[in-house]
């Protein structure tokens, strides 16, 4: 079952990220003459009005075929007849051609796909936060732990905490802080409790880890409206893609060991958010889509990034990097992204046999 949620998750992050492509190269009037879910032969299709939307075989991937892009790369050939005062000039190629845009352009319609995974992770976290709830600042309390402190002397879960030895009060942080102040001593708390005013006497208990007071409470959950629960989560999308970049530079500069997962490795990541429940595969898959939409943006050759970089350097240059070089070295990049791959595998494969 691990397998299949891992080819799942996979393929709509890969489906997300190519979508990105699409609509970026839509938007600035470039020809796409297939977006395909999958890869490898093809299952069935259906010809839109300008694109065929296909559906392939091998389903963790997919692609976009863009008019003078990876699939479909023009070369000086395609472009208008050579003069002989063509090597003074560039190449002109079609309005509708991906060569035949903006530098600009070009570097939205590549940024689109690892930005269309960042809103993957944001939506996901969004739909976390609105099925856990948050905690709540309040001073109401959420749960009370059987057989600690609190439920001996009679609170329990909803009670509205008002006073602590006489001290107002009116938030979570407050009831937290006059807990703490107090230390071990014994604290008379006074709380609405079904629906009445009622006092109550509680002896904290010292923590052997930290040597914080606690009486055994939890603050309350509260659900957030959509709105909000979007805002939360694209904050956690940035949250994790800063400490995700961090991790990453610590990687080069050998701080932190490297760590690399390949699918297999995956597969036993799945099966163990699996045991834990629906909200830790939607976790998961947002913080793999992070992963994603970085790894996508690193100047490694068949990457986003390194396009990116190409663009650059040709609007540094003043003129196009022929095609033919370009494409030469995204094919020595993903020969060797697919040699790491194997490699990857190979020490996954030996990790569950260790």
């Amino acid at each position: 079952m691990s397998i299949i949620l891992t080819i799942i998750i996979l393929g709509v992050l890969a489906m997300a990220h190519e979508w990105g492509h699409f609509i970026a190269a839509k938007l600035n009037h470039i020809f796409v003459s297939e977006f395909s879910i999958g890869v490898g032969p093809k299952i069935l299709s259906w010809q839109g009005k300008e694109t065929m939307y296909s559906l392939r075989l091998i389903p963790f991937a997919a692609y976009v075929a863009m008019k003078g892009g990876d699939e479909d790369k023009e070369t000086e050939d395609d472009a208008e007849t050579e003069t002989a005062e063509s090597f003074l000039t560039a190449p002109v190629y079609d309005a509708d051609s991906f060569l035949g845009k903006k530098a600009w352009q070009k570097i939205v319609v590549m940024l689109a796909g690892p930005v269309m995974n960042l809103v993957v992770a944001g939506l996901l976290f969004a739909a976390i936060f609105m099925m856990m709830g948050m905690p709540s600042n309040s001073n109401i309390l959420g749960d009370v732990v059987e057989n600690s402190p609190a439920a001996v002397s009679g609170l329990a879960a909803g009670d509205e905490i008002l006073s602590v030895n006489g001290i107002a009060i009116s938030s979570w942080t407050d009831l937290v802080q006059a807990i703490r102040e107090n230390g071990g001593e014994p604290l008379q708390i006074q709380a609405k409790h079904e629906g009445a005013l009622k006092d109550f006497f509680v002896t904290p208990e010292i923590s052997a880890e930290d040597g914080v007071p606690r009486i055994g409470i939890t603050q309350a959950v509260k659900t957030p409206n959509v709105f909000y629960s979007v805002y939360l989560g694209f904050k956690e999308t940035a949250y994790f893609s800063v400490n995700m970049l961090s991790i990453l530079a610590k990687m080069f500069t050998k701080e932190v060991p490297l760590e690399l997962t390949g699918p297999v490795g995956m597969v036993d990541m799945v099966g163990t958010a699996m045991s834990y429940g629906f909200i830790n595969i939607l976790y998961f898959a947002a913080l793999l889509s992070i992963n994603l939409a970085i790894f996508n943006l690193l100047p490694i050759p068949s990457l986003d990034g390194s396009k990116v970089l190409f663009v650059l350097l040709e609007k540094l240059r003043g003129k196009p990097i022929p095609p033919e070089k370009e494409n030469m070295v995204h094919l020595v990049g993903i020969v060797c992204l697919m040699a790491l791959a194997l490699f990857v595998t190979y020490q996954d494969i030996l990790k569950l046999f260790s």
